[in-house]
Order: C-alpha cells, then sequence, then structure tokens
C-alpha cells in the first residue's frame, strides 16, 4: 500500500477532535486517505462522522462514494438511497451513481436502466443520466436508441460537441443506406469545432473530435484524410498522457521474466484445483472477440472486463513489478480465495466464466501461482494491424503507447515477447489464438479452442454477433457482426503513411512478421 504519514494523520485527526460534528473535518483526512488509495480508511473515517450525525444527507452520499472505490457495492447503494431518503438536493444525481454501480459493477443491467429512468423522471433534461443511458444503449448493441438519445441531449444542449463525436462513432458509414453527404451535420460540426485552437478546458473534446473523423472518413475509404485526422488526434493526445518510456517497460517486463521462473513456481504454487480461465494479450488483438465465441457455447458465461484482479494486486503492490518479492502464500491464498468469491458473487449460476481483461498477460505469473490449473488465453493479431487499430481509438494513461505508432510497435514486441516466456513455463496451461487464422478457419480455430478447455464444439459459437449480452469495450461495434475480413490486412490501406512513419525496410519486415 501506498506510504501514510502517520504525523499528517495525526495532525488531520486532531482537527476532528477539535470539531467531531463538522464533516469538512473529516474530508480533509478523508482527501488524504484517497490521495494514497487507502479506500477503507476513508470508509471508516465517514462511518464515524455518521455516528454522530446520522441525518446529515451529504454524508450518506459521500461515504457512498467511498464505498464503491473500496468495491462495496452494496452498501454504497444502501447509503446513496439513504441520502434520498433524507431529502438530499439534486436527487437525481443519487439515482444515477446507483445505475453506475449496476451498469459498471454488478453488471445488472435492468437495475442499470431502471435507475437512469428514476434519475430522468426527477429532471428530463438531466444530461448525465441521457448520456449514460445512451452508453447503456450502445453497450447493449442498441444502435439507433443510442443514437437517439444522443440527440435528444443536443436539442437540450446544441454545444455538447461530444455528442456529435459518439453519433459519427455510432453511424457505419460504410454500409449505412443513406449515403454520405458532405452537409452531414455531425461532420461538419466537428470541423468547424476543429478550426478552433484547442485549450485546457477543450482538449478532451477536440481530441475526441478528431478520432470520430477519421473514423468516419475510414468508413468512406478515405484513407489519406482519414490519417490525417488520426495523426492531429494523437499528436493532442500526447500532450495530456503520461510519456511513454520505453526503458520502463523493458525493465518491468524483464523482472517479471526474471522472477516468476520454474524455482518460484516449485515455492510458491498454491494447491488451488479451480480452473478459471482467462482471456489477454495486446489491447485490441480480439479479444472481446473470442470471449464472444465463447460465450456462445452453452457452459460459458461472459464476465467481461473484471477489474478485481488488476485492483486487489494493485493494492498489493502500487508500482508492480516492484514489490513482488514481498508477496507470500498467505497473501496469494488470500487473494485467491477473494478472486472465486468475487465471481460467485457476480456470476452465481455460472459453471464457466471468462475473465476478459487484456492487460492481465502481466499477472500471468501470479495468477498460475493462486490457480496451477488456470486456462490462460492469448489473443494474437498482425503486428500492423494491431498497432494501427490502438493508434485509431482514443485511449488512456494506461495505454500511453497507443498515441505514437513506434511506441505501440515497441509494446506489442515487449509483451510478445513476455507471452513467449509464459508459453515456454506452462505448455499445457496456455493457448495462443491468432485472429488471422481464425478469419481464414472459423470452425477449426474454435474447436482447437474449446478442446483445450476440455469442450466440444457448439455452432452457436459462430454466431456470437447474435448475443444480446453487454460489450463494455472499443469492440461493442465488431462483435455485433459476423466474422469478416476488411479488419485483417487493414494496415494496407495506410501503407503509404505507415512507410513514412517507420521506413520501408520495417515495414516490409513488419508485414511478413
Amino acid at each position: 500500500m501506498a506510504d501514510i504519514d502517520q504525523k499528517t494523520v495525526d495532525k488531520l485527526e486532531h482537527n476532528i477532535a477539535r470539531n467531531p460534528g463538522n464533516r469538512s473535518a473529516y474530508e480533509q483526512l478523508v482527501h488524504y486517505f484517497n490521495q494514497h488509495k487507502q479506500w477503507r480508511r476513508a470508509v471508516e473515517c465517514y462511518q464515524r462522522y455518521l455516528t454522530l450525525q446520522p441525518k446529515d444527507p451529504e454524508g450518506h452520499f459521500n461515504l457512498a462514494y467511498q464505498l464503491k472505490l473500496a468495491q462495496d457495492y452494496e452498501q454504497s447503494i444502501e447509503h446513496y438511497l439513504q441520502a434520498y431518503r433524507l431529502g438530499i438536493s439534486q436527487p437525481e444525481e443519487v439515482f444515477l451513481n446507483v445505475a453506475l454501480i449496476y451498469s459498471d459493477f454488478l453488471r445488472d443491467n435492468a437495475s442499470a436502466r431502471k435507475y437512469l429512468e428514476k434519475s430522468l423522471n426527477l429532471n428530463s433534461e438531466y444530461v448525465s443520466a441521457l448520456y449514460n443511458l445512451a452508453n447503456l444503449e450502445e453497450d447493449l448493441g442498441n444502435r439507433q436508441q443510442a443514437n437517439t438519445l444522443f440527440k435528444k441531449i443536443l436539442a437540450i444542449s446544441p454545444n455538447a460537441i461530444d455528442c456529435h463525436s459518439r453519433i459519427v462513432q455510432l453511424r457505419d458509414y460504410h454500409n449505412d443506406n443513406d449515403s454520405y453527404d458532405e452537409r452531414d451535420e455531425h461532420i461538419s460540426m466537428l470541423k468547424k469545432f476543429c478550426l478552433a485552437a484547442p485549450n485546457r478546458n477543450t482538449i478532451q473534446s477536440h481530441i475526441s473530435a478528431r478520432f470520430a473523423l477519421g473514423k468516419a472518413f475510414n468508413d468512406l475509404q478515405q484513407f489519406e484524410q482519414a490519417w490525417d485526422w488520426y495523426q492531429q488526434a494523437n499528436t493532442l493526445n500526447r500532450y495530456i498522457l503520461p510519456p511513454y518510456e520505453s526503458e520502463k517497460v523493458e525493465s518491468a517486463f524483464s523482472q517479471i521474466k526474471q522472477h516468476f521462473n520454474p524455482e518460484y513456481f516449485e515455492q510458491q504454487s498454491l494447491a488451488n484445483p479451480q480452473q478459471p480461465i482467462f482471456i489477454c494479450g495486446m489491447f485490441r488483438s480480439g479479444s472481446t472477440l473470442v470471449e464472444q465465441l465463447l460465450a456462445g457455447h452453452s457452459s460459458i458465461t461472459a464476465g467481461g472486463e473484471r477489474e478485481f484482479l488488476p485492483r486487489q494486486i494493485k493494492g498489493l503492490m502500487p508500482n508492480f513489478p516492484f514489490g513482488l518479492e514481498g508477496v507470500d502464500a498467505k497473501q496469494l491464498q488470500s487473494l485467491s480465495e477473494a478472486y472465486l468469491q468475487d465471481l460467485q458473487d457476480a456470476f452465481p449460476d455460472a459453471s464457466l466464466v471468462t475473465d476478459k481483461r487484456p492487460d492481465n498477460f502481466v499477472y500471468v505469473g501470479l495468477i498460475m501461482a493462486m490457480f496451477p490449473n488456470a486456462k490462460v488465453i492469448f489473443t494474437r493479431r498482425h503486428p500492423l494491424d494491431n498497432c494501427l487499430s490502438n493508434y485509431f481509438l482514443q485511449l488512456g494513461p494506461g495505454y500511453n503507447y497507443a498515441a505514437d505508432i513506434q511506441h505501440c510497435l515497441h509494446y506489442y514486441q515487449q509483451q510478445q515477447a513476455l507471452i513467449e516466456h509464459w508459453c515456454t513455463l506452462f505448455p499445457d496451461n496456455v493457448y495462443v489464438f491468432d485472429y488471422e487464422q481464425l478469419i481464414e478457419s472459423p470452425v477449426t480455430e474454435v474447436t482447437d479452442l474449446l478442446e483445450f478447455l476440455g469442450l466440444k464444439f457448439e455452432p452457436s459459437c459462430l454466431d456470437f454477433h447474435t448475443l444480446k449480452n453487454t460489450v463494455k469495450t472499443a469492440s461493442v461495434w465488431q462483435v455485433r457482426k459476423p466474422l469478416y475480413r476488411s479488419s485483417s490486412g487493414r494496415w494496407k490501406n495506410y501503407q503509404p503513411w505507415l512507410n513514412e512513419v517507420l521506413g520501408h525496410g520495417e515495414l516490409a519486415r513488419l508485414a511478413h512478421r
């Protein structure tokens, strides 16, 4: 855990002692604990306050927020609703927060929808609730409903430029029946917006607008314009992302490989018989597609991108992989039990659940130490297609490599080397699933994958695009379509500009990986 300065805590506690019923005194200590990611201690702080002021709706609202950070979702909902019962101002915000817990953490879309509608019943023009209801419709594959909601927001707030970006991202300009018109109002608004210089308050919207325009012109197969907009988007994105430090990445991955060696597993592996399924690999390498393919099987439930394990590991080791040497068998046992309980709570009736979190590939050593029988599926895609797919998306600080093609290729090569390490250590427990081979021979590839999991092929696996489940990833629309070849070899559309960035020799080498 992050280091806490006890003198600072004592000083803040002294302030509370002088003002025991004053919420602002507790908030200062909560703020300090939050800075150090001590979520549970922040929770305890508000609980102490509420023993003295049990009818303070703002106190319950703040405690609910802290409980959410501490991953105590049921109690968080209870305190949000208590804030509502006590007459908090702007109660629509309470229902929005409850809806987000159901949607983002409890995977209960029906309850999420119910509370978003409650929020909108209180305030029909509450843009945040409309926006999140549109997000929910998009996650469920309801393109038209999401589009309608974004347009409703524009009717309320015509200058909501991000809604224009989202509408453009929703629309399939290549296949829509209504052909592209130069007067398309959303593209026109985005182009006009991009003429102004970005500032601190607008830079995120400027980035989103340029990514949306890149996507639109890629759909229209106007690749030179698409590349120009994507370049502009990523140039701006690099201003706000932390710098990509290749030497630090190499050092971290090297440390992981050195720490997790055969001797480590002889000494540290637990005797857990459970066989959880993990899907991981480079972001945009096909992990969502693999999960959807497997979700078509009668024995498998799609767990989606589970946050529990990475969050717990970061709690133990905030600077992972530094700190690995301090993790003992007792901590591994506790973590493994908590992980299984989290799966059980989320999917009480499921027999097999997939945990699809691309960046879990760095945690495979810990996963195999906790679950020696685990099954790990690594997804792999052509490096140029994979890196281009990253470059074409607006991603957060954890994916800072994506804003530069060369950085993305460097990260790709580093993660491939780490995956090869895991394949050497666990030849019977890991499976590399190749996107291009799937496109060529879908039945064979899916059959082999299911055999790795001890299951028989079911034709429904290839009907993954008809599933009505929630997809909360950038691949939400790709996995709503049957298998298609257009994303394989996509890099060739951008060959002239990749050649400028990488040079002819490097591009030729990568083209024939």
